[in-house]
Protein backbone atom coordinates (compact mmCIF):
# COMPACT_ATOMS: atom_id res chain seq x y z
CA UNK A 1 0.00 0.00 0.00
CA UNK A 2 1.33 3.25 -0.89
CA UNK A 3 0.35 6.57 1.12
CA UNK A 4 -1.10 9.08 -0.51
CA UNK A 5 -0.01 12.49 0.27
CA UNK A 6 -2.39 15.16 0.70
CA UNK A 7 -3.41 17.39 -2.47
CA UNK A 8 -2.70 20.72 -2.19
CA UNK A 9 -5.97 22.50 -2.93
CA UNK A 10 -7.00 20.30 0.59
CA UNK A 11 -4.26 22.24 2.40
CA UNK A 12 -5.63 25.46 1.13
CA UNK A 13 -9.03 24.96 2.30
CA UNK A 14 -7.81 23.60 5.99
CA UNK A 15 -5.79 27.02 5.89
CA UNK A 16 -8.77 29.11 4.68
CA UNK A 17 -10.40 27.70 7.42
CA UNK A 18 -8.10 27.92 10.10
CA UNK A 19 -7.76 31.39 9.08
CA UNK A 20 -11.29 32.22 9.17
CA UNK A 21 -11.83 30.64 12.97
CA UNK A 22 -9.30 32.80 13.45
CA UNK A 23 -10.46 35.84 11.94
CA UNK A 24 -14.42 35.15 13.86
CA UNK A 25 -12.84 34.70 17.75
CA UNK A 26 -10.49 37.15 17.71
CA UNK A 27 -12.40 40.06 15.63
CA UNK A 28 -15.76 39.62 15.05
CA UNK A 29 -16.66 37.86 17.87
CA UNK A 30 -15.32 41.04 19.97
CA UNK A 31 -17.30 43.57 17.79
CA UNK A 32 -20.15 41.35 18.15
CA UNK A 33 -20.08 41.13 21.43
CA UNK A 34 -19.44 45.31 22.06
CA UNK A 35 -23.05 45.67 19.43
CA UNK A 36 -24.87 43.56 21.39
CA UNK A 37 -23.79 45.72 24.77
CA UNK A 38 -24.76 48.85 22.88
CA UNK A 39 -28.34 47.77 21.64
CA UNK A 40 -29.22 46.46 24.77
CA UNK A 41 -27.56 49.80 26.02
CA UNK A 42 -30.08 51.76 23.43
CA UNK A 43 -32.88 49.50 24.00
CA UNK A 44 -32.37 50.19 27.81
CA UNK A 45 -32.34 54.07 26.82
CA UNK A 46 -35.80 53.56 24.28
CA UNK A 47 -37.54 51.86 27.14
CA UNK A 48 -36.68 55.06 29.30
CA UNK A 49 -37.81 57.65 26.44
CA UNK A 50 -40.78 56.23 25.62
CA UNK A 51 -41.71 56.46 29.38
CA UNK A 52 -41.24 59.18 29.68
CA UNK A 53 -42.97 60.80 26.44
CA UNK A 54 -45.81 58.96 27.29
CA UNK A 55 -45.78 60.74 31.01
CA UNK A 56 -45.63 63.77 28.71
CA UNK A 57 -48.78 63.20 26.97
CA UNK A 58 -50.38 62.54 30.29
CA UNK A 59 -49.52 65.62 31.31
CA UNK A 60 -50.17 67.44 28.29
CA UNK A 61 -53.84 65.84 27.78
CA UNK A 62 -54.07 66.88 32.19
CA UNK A 63 -53.34 70.66 31.52
CA UNK A 64 -56.11 71.18 28.92
CA UNK A 65 -58.84 70.28 31.76
CA UNK A 66 -59.66 73.41 32.81
CA UNK A 67 -60.19 72.31 36.65
CA UNK A 68 -56.86 70.80 36.52
CA UNK A 69 -55.08 73.64 35.73
CA UNK A 70 -57.50 75.29 38.30
CA UNK A 71 -56.08 72.94 40.55
CA UNK A 72 -52.57 72.53 39.71
CA UNK A 73 -52.28 76.52 39.82
CA UNK A 74 -53.27 76.80 43.05
CA UNK A 75 -51.35 73.90 44.49
CA UNK A 76 -48.04 74.99 42.95
CA UNK A 77 -47.80 78.90 42.21
CA UNK A 78 -50.15 80.13 45.17
CA UNK A 79 -52.67 81.36 42.38
CA UNK A 80 -56.41 82.26 42.99
CA UNK A 81 -59.49 83.18 40.38
CA UNK A 82 -60.89 86.54 41.07
CA UNK A 83 -63.62 86.52 43.48
CA UNK A 84 -61.69 83.63 45.40
CA UNK A 85 -60.46 84.02 48.90
CA UNK A 86 -57.05 82.20 50.22
CA UNK A 87 -56.74 81.21 54.18
CA UNK A 88 -54.13 79.22 55.68
CA UNK A 89 -54.99 76.60 58.70
CA UNK A 90 -52.54 76.59 61.50
CA UNK A 91 -52.97 73.54 63.68
CA UNK A 92 -52.44 73.62 67.49
CA UNK A 93 -49.21 73.11 68.47
CA UNK A 94 -48.81 70.81 71.61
Amino acid sequence: MTRRRPKVRYLAVLAVLVWATYYYWHVQHQQLMELTAKADTLQAQLATATRQHNTLVNESQEFRNKTYLERYATQHFNLILPNQVTFTLQGKTP
